[in-house]
């Protein structure tokens, strides 16, 4: 009997998630209280690791975490958004008093806007962790109508709905590439990598979509395609901001939006930053960073495995394993992405793992490939030779 624990750890983020909407029906103060959990899960982050293997029986409870967080980020946006405004159209505060026999007005009056702040930071950070993590598990079921549709409704959180359709039918075909966008350049500043993934990957959705139609003789300007159908998904939930909260609302909605987005463009850069792949080889593991520590894989549903993401990209979270051959990370996900935003810092922690890469990963028509974009492959040698 396999135990609870193999599975419950993947609820980690669900439940932080449910603790979190409470800490917004309390209001005031109890609003940092994600701020203080967050910070709690990158240090253990640091501290644990985990590299076995498992086989699941039941995957089915697997699948339905990524479903549970389509209601608890709509719970939570709809909690916020009645305190950005001073109305309650969906009858918030009655509902909290008959059900908690809390006052939600009152605790609404008692919070200040460095609360919300605090909220603010973590619903974006929930916006680009659980939301684009769970769509980006669920956008490669393409057999699935019912998973497609719930991924691109958590994607519609960071106006990002495009996102299925260049990830699945552009990344995982160009990964390590000059023609992919989501592979980060060596030396590349991880602000100007978002900008240039963010602008390369709705282009790339687009034309994508635009060569689908084209071969099934529908234009592009129809019902058909799923790139515009997306936006209309993302001005959804701006509506309901302006329902909820008026303009304000729709201001802070696309600011979650945004810093959701960065999230998960800070996370495309560590994961294959400085990598390099020749057009039309074989995707291998040494193509993308993997990260073994225990809290950024439970949280991103093992996402930081993402060697054997790539090699098997049709394989489910639960069946992802470690590949040894593949580069690792120093240090957990939450870990990397602070460093990313300081060159400092991220040069000394990438510089000995692409080091060993250029040296002992690297195959000689890839270290070409550096040359010819300008790389200097890193190394004593190769610093003697220049």
């Amino acid at each position: 009997m396999q135990s609870i624990w193999a599975y419950a750890r993947f609820a980690f983020i669900n439940v932080f998630q449910i603790a979190f909407i409470g800490f917004l029906l309390m209001g005031g103060a109890w609003m940092w209280a994600g701020l203080a959990m967050t910070a709690s899960f990158v240090i253990c982050d640091e501290l644990f690791e985990d590299q076995r293997d498992r086989h699941y029986e039941h995957p089915g409870v697997l699948l339905a975490l990524l479903y549970l967080n389509l209601p608890t980020m709509l719970a939570m946006s709809a909690i916020f958004a009645f305190y950005l405004g001073d109305t309650d159209p969906l009858h918030l505060a009655v509902l909290a008093e008959r059900t908690l026999g809390m006052d939600l007005v009152a605790n609404r009056a008692a919070t200040s806007a460095s609360d919300l702040m605090a909220a603010g930071v973590i619903i974006a950070l929930v916006y680009g962790s659980a939301g684009i993590n769970a769509a980006h598990e669920l956008s490669h079921r393409t057999h699935s109508v019912v998973d497609q549709a719930v991924a691109r409704w958590l994607l519609a959180f960071t106006c990002d709905t495009t996102f299925p359709i260049e990830h699945v039918h552009g990344h995982h075909k160009h990964v390590g590439t000059a023609g992919d966008p989501a592979t980060a350049r060596r030396g590349e500043y991880v602000l100007a990598f978002m900008v240039r993934s963010t602008v390369g990957c709705f282009v790339n959705a687009f034309a994508i979509e635009r060569k689908r139609l084209a071969a099934m003789g529908k234009p592009v300007w129809s019902p058909a395609n799923r790139a515009l159908r997306g936006q209309l998904m993302s001005l959804i939930y701006v509506a309901a901001f302006y329902w909820l909260a008026g303009w304000l609302g729709v201001a802070v909605f696309g600011a979650l939006a945004i810093n959701g987005k960065m999230y998960l463009e800070a996370v495309n850069y560590i994961e294959h930053y400085g990598l390099v792949r020749v057009p039309g080889r074989p995707i291998r593991a040494r193509h993308s960073w993997d990260c073994y520590q225990a809290v950024s894989s439970t949280f991103l549903y093992n996402l930081t495995r993402h060697a054997n993401h790539h090699v098997h990209s049709r394989h489910a979270f639960w069946e992802i394993t470690v590949e040894p051959t593949a580069p690792r990370m120093p240090h957990g996900y939450m870990l990397m992405i602070l460093a990313s935003f300081v060159p400092a810092i991220w040069r000394r922690f990438t510089a000995a793992g692409l080091e060993n890469w250029d040296l002992d990963l690297a195959s000689e028509a890839e270290r070409r490939e550096m040359a010819q974009r300008g790389w200097t492959p890193a190394g004593p040698q190769f610093a003697a030779a220049e």
